[in-house]
């Protein structure tokens, strides 16, 4: 059930990634795969033979990855599966671009060989009732300061409840509050773009698009602590649940896809009902040299950080500054060693096997990294083997589709440790009154080894 639950997320990724390129052969502003065009250059022969050829990478492209998917059906291990899944994502960015990048080189050659240039280019008329926002003023940055409380609480309380993940993605929900405020705060410092030839409503434009960008951050803020909240409350994982692990994954990662599209379909609405029906000025403006590939913004003229992009809706790193290559290998960075640390945490929690052994002064110890437990055998009131496991969730361990490790709350049974393989009956059930003990091997028939030796310590302790 894992592989099916990752390659469904694979799949989403990777429609994202091609769908990216695959936007780029429609023209934009006379741009096409990030090549500047004039009017009369979109109708020419050989441009028209570029994008033919791009389509059809793009469909040999798109059946090569579905190929490659293949592989991940047929692994159980966590760590394989995590690791070919994230394999996957890089290859589908590098696939994707790859179609796309020979189109860029072959219209930048083109565009040079023919001397084509960008022409006169015209503007047009808006209504000056955008003027209006003008006066109106931008949003207060003490907003973030809700999800940054709310995180930081909730950190606080995991910590408390011994609850190590939670406390993680708690922590890093503040990292994430106090990043979006950042950003609603560098979105202030761009400079207004040209978009009518009244300087009004161009001031008037730039203040909604800085307005609506840091309600997006404020959106994404919100919902990493809320998310972390729910985790806090309710657990992550339900028991009986296969692939609870990557669902989570995928929520956490289509709801800020989500908010992303709501706020660039609500900008370009808002543009279109300001700018008219003629759209939006276009000014002789060639750029090219200054996007590497079409798509990375560096101009080290610009002192400024974040621009602009050249389409759609938000802002995009200048790496032609120190302070732009510090936050994209920097963002880079961060986000590699969590996916990679989480990875790895969880493929060797997956793979170790927790040990259970009866002391010289009589305690039972359960070794396991980061869920290690300890009790004296005079503490066991009831010592069974069950065939089922009663519902319940996690509160702060480790579930998969496979085991199930660390703090639970069973339904019927309250607080419970478990160190169990999934569908591998009997279940070692340890009642020590306000806390259950559940443990099993791999082998059904150690288990009930297990259990009677067990057994006799515990009956030769009374």
């Amino acid at each position: 059930m894992l592989s099916y639950v990752f390659a469904g997320i694979a799949l989403l990724t990777g429609a994202i990634a091609m769908g990216t390129f695959w936007a780029q052969a429609k023209p934009q502003k006379r741009c096409s795969f990030g090549i500047t065009l004039p009017e009369q250059a979109l109708i020419d022969p050989e441009v028209q033979a570029a994008t033919k050829y791009f389509h059809r990478m793009m469909g040999m492209a798109s059946a090569v990855l579905l190929l490659c998917l293949l592989p991940l059906f047929f692994l159980k291990a966590f760590l394989s599966v995590y690791g070919y899944f994230f394999f996957w994502v890089v290859l589908s960015f590098v696939v994707s671009y790859a179609p796309y990048g020979q189109a860029h080189r072959s219209l930048k050659l083109l565009k040079h060989r023919k001397g084509w240039d960008t022409g006169e280019k015209r503007i047009v008329q808006a209504d000056l009732r955008a003027s209006r926002e003008k006066g109106k003023g931008r949003l207060s940055l003490a907003w973030f300061l809700f999800p940054f409380a709310l995180s930081l609480s909730l950190a606080y309380l995991a910590i408390q409840d011994s609850q190590t993940p939670i406390a993680i993605s708690a922590g890093i929900s503040c990292l994430f509050s106090v990043l979006f405020a950042w950003q609603a705060w560098t979105v202030r410092q761009l400079q207004t773009k040209l978009y009518h030839k009244e300087s009004q409503v161009n001031a008037a434009l730039h203040r909604v698009k800085t307005r609506a960008l840091a309600k997006l951050f404020l959106a994404v803020a919100c919902f990493e602590s809320l998310f972390a909240a729910l985790l806090y409350w309710t657990g992550d994982a339900e028991t009986g649940t296969e692939g609870g692990f990557a669902a989570w994954v995928l929520v956490l990662g289509v709801v800020p896809i989500v908010l992303v599209l709501s706020y660039t379909w609500l900008w370009f609405s808002h543009k279109k009902k300001w700018l008219g029906d003629e759209g939006e000025a276009e000014l002789p403006v060639d750029e090219d040299d200054l996007w590497i590939g079409g798509l990375l913004y560096r101009n080290p003229n610009n002192p400024a950080i974040f621009v602009e992009k050249r389409f759609g809706f938000g802002t995009t790193v200048n790496v032609g500054t120190r302070g732009g290559r510090a936050f994209l290998w920097g963002t880079l960075g961060v986000t590699a060693a969590v996916i990679l640390g989480v990875g790895l945490l969880i493929g060797i929690l997956d793979s170790r096997t927790p040990q259970l052994e009866v002391t010289a002064d009589q305690k039972v110890d359960i070794r396991y990294p980061l869920y290690s437990y300890s009790f004296s055998l005079d503490q066991i009131q009831t010592l069974t083997l069950e065939e089922s496991l009663p519902s319940g969730r996690r509160t702060n361990g480790i579930a998969t589709d496979r085991i199930a490790r660390g703090d639970f709350r069973l339904d019927g049974w309250g607080r419970s440790k478990l160190y169990v393989f999934k569908d591998i009956p009997p279940y070692l059930v340890i009642n020590l009154g306000e806390l259950h003990v559940v443990y099993n091997t791999d082998n059904p028939q150690a288990t009930r080894a297990l259990y009677e030796r067990l057994k006799a310590a515990s009956d030769s302790g009374k």
